[in-house]
């Protein structure tokens, strides 16, 4: 991802703004912005939350430290995933007192909340561990 200078001047030219413009927007100089831009300066916290105010972007994506996207899931992958869900909820059905909340058995709707909340769990556990463990020539960047 583009370093913060680099990606200041991508979303000042996207929004069509000069330097004195954005200058004047956030109440800075325009040299202060020339120096952000050629890397000779660092903005300070209110200013770069000014500027992803002004942009309408989050903070990791003004200052270039979003994460690289997670790879997907195969069909062998969800399948694997399915199976690994229905045996947790097999094991947590299964015995006395199982699936209780307060003494009283789980409805059908929080029965449902639950199953999502955990395949989503086990599909992002997933992803973690194919960005981690898949050697670099074998990744599709």
């Amino acid at each position: 991802m583009a370093a913060l200078h680099e990606r200041l001047v991508q979303l000042r030219k996207a929004a069509g703004l000069s330097q004195q413009e954005l200058a004047r927007r956030l109440q800075l100089t325009r040299s202060a912005i020339s120096m952000y831009e050629t890397g000779q300066r660092e903005p300070g916290l209110e200013t770069l939350e000014a500027m992803a105010d002004l942009f309408q972007v989050d903070m990791n994506t003004l200052t270039g430290h979003g994460s690289a996207p997670l790879p997907g899931l195969s069909a062998k992958d969800q399948r694997d995933i399915a199976h690994q869900l229905d045996s947790l909820l097999g094991q947590l059905a299964g015995g006395e007192g199982a699936l209780m909340f307060d003494g009283e058995p789980l409805d059908d709707e929080t029965r449902q909340l639950l199953r999502q909340s955990l395949q989503s769990q086990l599909e992002m556990t997933k992803r973690l561990a194919k960005q981690k463990y898949t050697p670099k020539k074998y990744r599709k960047e």
